[in-house]
């Protein structure tokens, strides 16, 4: 969508879009055809275009057309007279169907009806199964007493706590206004030990963005245009980035001031609530190639600290939510924000608004709503230092030590030396050897990046809470009372080897998992872990690899191996991703590859690799490709014998055959071969 509809509201621009799209759908005589669904390509919405592409939308649109009918048929009765409306929490129109759960309409029913999405936290699948089980508003969840099939013991007790935290809060419903102090338990004080202890060069760091800013070609999209952050002393500081020039420079010079920072204060942190501020530097460091190692560094070192996993592992707020605006009347007083912005799809706005009135020449409009920005800004910032503290003082009275040094993560990745001389001869180059150089640089690292990549987030589940991941694909939660050791430590057949046994675990599958014999994924457990194991200062959980020897519908049979000839009875909470196979003779030969061209410089030598990162064409002996010229069986050259030709004929250079799943790549490159 067009950055000028941000000058409205969402609902205003959904509405708008809804009566342009249905505008096309609604006329009943021929929206089922193919030729009239097409002119959806094109709506005009004001004064905007909208461009979309049909065959992206002719699924979605099929599937919910489908829902709609199947509904209208269901309440027609013989004269045409439409039957009742679908009440609230009916099958045919619940979650996904007509209800979303989430929009202001949704709202007023949920509210209504008591509905179990009131509970903070409550996932859609979690709310079927509690219905099904006869748990059907906050108020039943509350004085329930077992958990309904299908659901863990942890998760139940949880949600439960919850929903009776909510009904005792004055906060607990979202209807008390922004400032009522919400009812809070410590559930896990020791989940609080992993905050750092507080030092004088702590900082406290907020992003503000626009997520449809673009430039140019649109081939990036987003931006963030003020980094911002307090210190110790609640002292701000500040960068604004306008263009996606100014946002690689802002983050080269934030990355310097951390720098320096840290060599004054070796162990500070840097503080923020919810994964995005480093996940954004991730992403930009990777969008512009520069300091990707510095903010691995950074990560690998724990120098950011998210309290937002800290607050949903240690603590219950009687809260209908946990965004850090909820939890400030807990901690901030008085200090109430002062700022026109009040949410961030607010700042969205205003940001927008600021850039149009710079455009129309009125600098000092701009400057005053930018301002206003930058004091919404200061105030998330001063919010997360006093959100810290508040942490800290719950640890204190719980008596969780807090965690004295940084945490090293294991399998970090550094940009190999292989690497770093291809890119020092990319920028000497001319083109089209400077691009061909600097793809080769980051190719080369392919392997140790994706293992850097899975090794960051396997880390990241040991600090967090299992709420927080468990929808990551490949993640099982496990059901201890569904699960059962089915056969216990033993000694294999064999003779030799550790002792073992086999558990049958059954729980919640993530969507899109697909989990395989021989596999070896990691079962996840509490800690402390039942078994030795080296733990670092801000781990919740402990894991080890266990091997899958049965894939079940919800679960599967696991192998577990003994530890120093310890065994245990506890059942893991969870199965995790394995780790990416090592590269092994792949990694060795793209290292031989590497060499040979850095021996070769100042020239890139030929050879299929070259051709592929210059662009070039396949290069054969004869100049030319052979044809494809026998058509179903008849004389002449079928696919294999053309492909055969060239690839004999091909000047040390490459083929590409390319072609979707199940249309003989496989049959016609064996046959090749």
């Amino acid at each position: 969508a067009p950055s000028r509809f941000y000058a409205e509201s969402d609902t205003a621009r959904l509405s708008k879009l809804d009566a342009a799209v249905a505008a096309v759908l609604v006329d009943k005589s021929k929206c089922l055809t193919r030729e009239y669904i097409s002119r959806i390509e094109r709506l005009s919405i004001d004064d905007a275009e909208l461009v979309l592409n049909v065959d992206d939308l002719l699924p979605v649109f099929s599937l919910r057309r489908a829902r709609l009918r199947a509904l209208i048929a269901d309440r027609r009765v013989e004269l045409g007279i439409a039957g009742p409306s679908v009440p609230w929490g009916d099958p045919r129109g619940d979650l996904a169907v007509l209800a979303c759960g989430r929009c202001p309409t949704c709202e007023i029913e949920v509210v209504a009806h008591r509905d179990l999405l009131l509970v903070a936290g409550m996932r859609p699948v979690q709310r079927e199964r509690l219905r099904a089980g006869g748990i059907e508003t906050i108020d039943a969840l509350a004085a329930a007493t077992s958990a309904p099939a299908g659901m863990s013991a942890d998760t139940f007790a949880s949600l439960r706590t919850q929903a009776r935290l909510q009904l005792e809060s004055p906060a607990g419903d979202g209807a008390g206004g922004e400032h009522v102090v919400p009812t809070y338990e410590v559930v896990a004080p020791k989940a609080l030990g992993v905050l750092p202890r507080p030092d004088h060069g702590d900082l406290f760091f907020d992003f503000e963005g626009d997520p449809l800013y673009t430039e140019g070609d649109r081939e990036h999209w987003g931006i963030d245009y003020l980094f911002g952050w307090v210190d110790s002393r609640e002292r701000y500081g500040a960068l604004w980035a306008h263009t996606f020039d100014e946002e690689r420079a802002a983050l080269e010079r934030f990355l310097d001031m951390v720098a320096v920072r840290r060599e004054q204060f070796p162990d500070m942190h840097i503080y923020h609530y919810a994964p995005y501020e480093p996940t954004h530097l991730l992403t930009m460091a990777a969008r512009y190639g520069v300091r990707e190692a510095d903010v691995d560094r950074l990560l690998r070192d724990g120098v950011f600290v998210d309290l937002y996993p800290v607050v949903r592992r240690a603590l219950r707020v009687g809260s209908r939510s946990y965004s850090i605006k909820k939890l400030e009347p807990l901690y901030m007083g008085a200090e109430v924000r002062t700022s026109d912005v009040q949410r961030g799809d607010d700042s969205i706005v205003k940001y927008v608004e600021a850039r149009a009135l710079a455009v129309d020449g009125d600098v000092e409009a701009a400057q005053r709503v930018l301002d206003d920005l930058a004091d919404y800004n200061r105030y998330d910032c001063v919010s997360t230092r006093r959100l810290r503290d508040w942490l800290v003082d719950r640890a204190r009275e719980g008596g969780a030590m807090p965690a004295r040094g940084a945490e090293p993560d294991e399998q970090a990745y550094e940009p190999s030396p292989r690497a770093t001389a291809l890119q020092r001869w990319a920028a000497e180059a001319l083109e089209p050897d400077a691009t061909a150089l600097r793809l080769a640089a980051a190719a080369i690292d392919y392997y140790p990046r994706e293992e850097k990549t899975y090794w960051a987030t396997h880390f990241l589940r040991l600090r967090e809470p299992v709420s927080i991941w468990e929808d990551t694909r490949d993640v099982v939660v496990v059901d201890a009372a569904r699960s059962r050791v089915v056969a216990d430590w033993h000694i294999a057949e064999s003779g030799r080897g550790a002792e073992r046994r086999l558990v049958e675990v059954h729980g919640e599958v993530a969507p899109g998992s697909r989990l395989t014999v021989d596999a070896e994924p990691f079962a996840v457990y509490d800690l402390p872990a039942p078994f030795p194991l080296d733990v670092r200062p801000r781990w919740i959980h402990g894991a080890r690899r266990v091997t899958v020897r049965e894939v079940l519908e919800d679960g599967a049979v696991i192998e577990e191996v003994a530890v120093d000839g310890m065994t245990w009875d506890t059942l893991p909470l969870a199965l995790t991703p394995p780790a990416p196979p090592r590269a092994g003779n792949q990694q060795k030969a793209i290292d031989a590859w590497a060499d040979a061209v850095l021996a070769a410089a100042p020239k890139l030598p030929d050879g299929p690799a070259a051709d592929i990162l210059r662009r070039r064409p396949p290069r054969t002996r004869s100049g030319a490709l052979a044809a494809v010229t026998s058509i179903d069986g008849g004389a002449g050259d079928d696919e294999v014998t053309a492909i055969a030709r060239i690839v004999a004929d091909l000047d040390r250079s490459y083929l590409a055959v390319q072609g979707p799943p199940g249309t003989g790549k496989t049959y016609v490159g064996s046959r090749v071969i």
